[in-house]
C-alpha cells in the first residue's frame, strides 16, 4: 500500500513502520492509562480510526498523500491497533471471572486463527482486487466489528 499506492520509496518504508510499531507502544500506554473507565468506548473509537486510516492511505484518488500526512495515518493506525487489541482481551478477561486462564488461552488460540485467515484472504485480495481493494475490504471489516461492539452490553 505504501510502496505501490501512496508511492513511498522502497527505502522509507522500513522507518515507516518503526513510526507505526513505536506508536503501538504509545497506545498501550493509552489504553493503560484509559482502559477501566472507557473500555467499550475506546474499542470501537480505534476500530473506526483504523478504518478511516485505512481507507485514506489505500485510495488509488487520494494518492499520494503528503508524507506527513502518511506518517500521521500510520502512527494513528499503529496506535488505534494496539488499544484495540489490549482492550480486547480486557474485555475477555473481565467477563471470563474465575475461567480467565482458559479464556485467555481461547482468546490467544482464536487471535492467531484470525492472524492465519487474515493472511490466506488478503492475498486472495491482492490477487483479485489489488492493494486498494485489499485496503477497503479490511476498512469495511473494521467498521463492521465497531458497530458490533457497539450493540454489544458494557463488560463487566
Amino acid at each position: 500500500m505504501l510502496t505501490r499506492i501512496q508511492a513511498v520509496p522502497f527505502s522509507g518504508v522500513s522507518a515507516l513502520l518503526l513510526a507505526s510499531g513505536l506508536a503501538g507502544i504509545f497506545g498501550n500506554v493509552i489504553a493503560g492509562k484509559l482502559i477501566d473507565r472507557h473500555l467499550k468506548r475506546l474499542i470501537t473509537l480505534n476500530l473506526f480510526i483504523s478504518a478511516i486510516a485505512l481507507v485514506l492511505l489505500g485510495l488509488k484518488g487520494l494518492a499520494p498523500l503528503p508524507i506527513a500526512a502518511i506518517i500521521a495515518l500510520l502512527v494513528l493506525w499503529g496506535a488505534a491497533i494496539a488499544i484495540i487489541f489490549v482492550g480486547l482481551q480486557t474485555w475477555v478477561l473481565r467477563n471470563a471471572g474465575d475461567a480467565a486462564q482458559a479464556a485467555s488461552a481461547l482468546y490467544v488460540a482464536i487471535f492467531n486463527a484470525a492472524i492465519g485467515l487474515g493472511a490466506l484472504v488478503g492475498g486472495r485480495l491482492l490477487a483479485t482486487t489489488g492493494v486498494q481493494g485489499m485496503a477497503l475490504f479490511s476498512a469495511v471489516l473494521l467498521l463492521a466489528g465497531g458497530l458490533l461492539i457497539v450493540k454489544l452490553r458494557k463488560p463487566d
